[in-house]
């Protein structure tokens, strides 16, 4: 799980995918409170699921608005507007949705050279688990 303390800025992207059930959680409530854009593939679910869901139980967000992905990619909410925030994004569909959507990513991300590998700066917890890339924008 990615704890407050570890959320580096400038230019943190967080993408948490897989947490499908309401005991499940990638992020800490405090890390995803500490984000300056909070982005959720469905509102309606992670609300329900995943790491808004946990942060909302906790009492951590008052009346704070959040936007959906698919608001960001059609251009009817601005996503980051600098690249020193920090981003989570917040991905509750099936696996293999999941899976498409961080492969496409990661390839666009090295076919554009941008982002940073972090896997030495990380606990070995996490690149055990193969989170080892960051990318510099939503």
């Amino acid at each position: 799980m990615i704890a407050f303390d570890e959320i580096e800025p400038p230019h943190t992207r967080i993408t948490a995918m897989g947490s499908d059930a309401e005991h499940k959680n990638e992020v800490q409530p405090q890390a995803v409170v500490r984000s300056d854009l909070y982005v959720a593939y469905s509102l309606t679910q992670t609300r329900q699921l995943s790491e808004l869901h946990h942060a909302i139980v906790a009492d951590l967000f008052g009346d704070r608005s959040f936007s959906e992905l698919g608001q960001i990619a059609v251009g009817a909410v601005v996503g980051r507007t600098n690249d020193q925030q920090i981003s989570i994004a917040d991905l509750t569909g099936t696996g293999i949705q999941d899976t498409a959507i961080a492969n496409l990513a990661f390839t666009r991300t090295l076919a554009a050279n941008v982002g940073t590998k972090i896997e030495d700066n990380l606990p070995k917890t996490f690149v055990d688990k193969g989170l080892v890339f960051l990318t510099p924008a939503v």
